[in-house]
C-alpha cells in the first residue's frame, strides 16, 4: 500500500502597488549601452535554461545544496546561522528560519525523530524591480545554484513546459495559482506558487522529501 502524505503551508503577503502615468507622450532616445546590457542578460538567461534541462521530479532530490536524506547536522555548514525556529503544531518537525535576506524567507523543516530534512521552502515576496534584485541577494547569500534559482520568475506555462502537467493545479481566490508535482515513487513532492500581483511569476518553491 502506498503511503499517503498531507502537507500544508499557508503564508499570505499583501502589498500595495503604486503606479504613475503621464498624459503627454515623450520621445526617448535609446541608450546603446543599455541595449547591449539587456542583450547580455537575455543571452545569460538562455544559457542557464539550456544548461538546466530539468524535466523530472527526480531532479529535486537535491535543493539549496542539500540532498535527499541529508540530516540536521549539515544545516549550519551549508546555510550558516539560522535566525529563528519553531516546532510544528504536532511537534513532528522543527522549522529553522533563515531570514537574512529581506523579502526572501527560507525555512527548512527537520523531522524531530530522525533528524532528516523533510521540507525546504523559499519564497521571494518582492514586487516589481525588487523581485530580481532580492532574488540575486539570496542567490549570493546562500550560494543558490542557477539551476535552482531559474524557477523563480517562470510563468505557469513555462513550468509546465519543463515538468509537464502537474498532479494538481489550484487557483486561489487570494490571487495565486499553485502547481503541485509528485515523483513516481511519491517520495518527492514539489509545489510552485505563482502570484497575480507579481506579474504571474513563480515566487515560491516548496520541496518536500518523504521517507519509507
Amino acid at each position: 500500500m502506498k503511503p499517503h502524505y498531507i502537507f500544508s503551508c499557508a503564508i499570505l503577503f499583501f502589498f500595495l502597488l503604486n503606479s504613475c502615468s503621464g498624459n503627454e507622450a515623450q520621445e526617448i532616445e535609446a541608450d546603446p549601452e543599455a541595449i547591449v546590457e539587456i542583450e547580455i542578460e537575455n543571452e545569460t538567461e538562455q544559457e542557464v535554461i539550456t544548461e538546466c534541462p530539468s524535466t523530472s521530479l527526480t531532479d529535486f532530490n537535491q535543493f539549496l545544496g542539500f540532498e535527499y536524506g541529508d540530516e540536521e547536522l549539515l544545516l549550519e555548514s551549508k546555510m550558516g546561522k539560522f535566525t529563528g525556529g519553531d516546532y510544528t503544531l504536532d511537534s513532528s518537525s522543527f522549522i529553522y528560519y533563515y531570514n537574512r535576506v529581506d523579502r526572501v524567507p527560507i525555512s527548512i523543516w527537520v523531522n524531530t525523530k530522525t533528524g532528516k530534512i523533510n521540507t525546504i521552502f523559499i519564497e521571494v515576496i518582492s514586487l516589481g524591480k525588487n523581485f530580481e534584485a532580492d532574488l540575486e541577494k539570496a542567490v549570493e547569500e546562500f550560494s543558490i545554484h542557477p539551476c535552482e534559482s531559474l524557477w523563480f520568475g517562470l510563468t505557469t506555462d513555462e513550468i509546465k513546459s519543463r515538468l509537464g502537467e502537474p498532479a494538481e493545479e489550484a487557483v486561489s481566490s487570494q490571487g495565486f495559482t499553485m502547481l503541485s508535482y509528485d515523483s513516481e515513487d511519491f517520495l518527492i513532492a514539489v509545489a510552485f506558487k505563482i502570484y497575480d500581483q507579481q506579474s504571474g511569476k513563480c515566487s515560491s518553491v516548496s520541496v518536500n522529501w518523504f521517507y519509507n
